[in-house]
Order: structure tokens, then sequence, then C-alpha cells
């Protein structure tokens, strides 16, 4: 296959899209902490881009003098799912954005592409296809000849 250019910018625009719907249907603002560790300008620069981007998102940032005062205040209860996975809510919305996800891509595919990408969930079953459009022929051939001939 060869290679395709894409657009990183319209595509980071789509993903941050569906990342601001989805936090917004969430009904709090999750939160972000970043923790950097010395005094590296670099680091610096990352910490802020990153709070800067999150803030667009609708998330809430907790710089780290908050994060210090919260982790100093000891341990605060927080109501999470012990398995996120056993979320109705979460895996309702997560399916939902999986499968536009898969069916927008699937679509963007050619003909050839998207065969070559559903064969391996048939191959195995192929010779059963095969032989039941074999008898369907078949039979579609009796049929005629006793309905034009019979």
């Amino acid at each position: 296959m060869p290679a395709q250019i894409i657009d990183g910018k319209a595509v980071a625009r789509r993903i941050e899209e569906e990342v601001a719907a989805a936090i917004g249907r969430l009904g709090f603002a999750p939160g972000l902490v970043a923790v950097r560790v010395g005094n590296d300008p670099a680091s610096e620069i990352y910490v802020r881009n990153k709070a800067k981007k999150a803030r667009e998102l609708g998330l809430t940032i907790l710089d780290e003098e908050a994060f210090t005062r919260l982790l100093v205040a000891g341990p605060v209860p927080l109501e999470v799912e012990s398995d996120p996975l056993e979320d109705e809510r979460f895996n309702e919305e997560r399916a939902a954005v999986v499968e536009r996800m898969l069916r927008e891509r699937m679509e963007e595919l050619p003909a050839e592409q998207f065969q070559d990408l559903l064969r391996p969930c048939f191959k195995e079953d192929e010779w059963i296809l095969i032989a039941l459009g074999g008898v369907l022929g078949f039979l579609a051939g009796v049929g005629q000849i006793f309905f034009v001939f019979g």
C-alpha cells in the first residue's frame, strides 16, 4: 500500500472535538495534574501547553502547588468505579464513539482495501460460504428447470 499523506492538524482538531464532546457528556469536569520534576525550561513550556489545551477541552487543571496542598491535606474520598469496563454508561458512550470512528474510517476505504480488511474474518469459514453458494445455485437451477419446463 503506498504511503498516504494526512493532514495532522485536521486529525488533531477532529480528535479534540470528540474529546471535548465526551468530557461535556460526563456531567463533571475531570481533572489533570502535571507534576514537573526540576526546572527545565522545556518542561515548563510543555506543562504550560498541556494545561492550556486541557482547559480548552473542558478539563479542570490542578497546578503543582494545589496538588501538593491536596496531598498534604490527606486522602480525599473519590467515587471511582472499581472496574470502568463494568460501568454501563461508560461502555455505552465508548461503544458509540468506537462504532462511529470505525464506520467513518471503513467508509473512507476503497473497495479493495475494505475487502482485504474483512477477508481474514471470513477466511476460516470461506468453504462453507462457497458450498452454500453452490447448493443455492443448484437449487435455483433446478427450480428454474421445473418452472420453465415443468
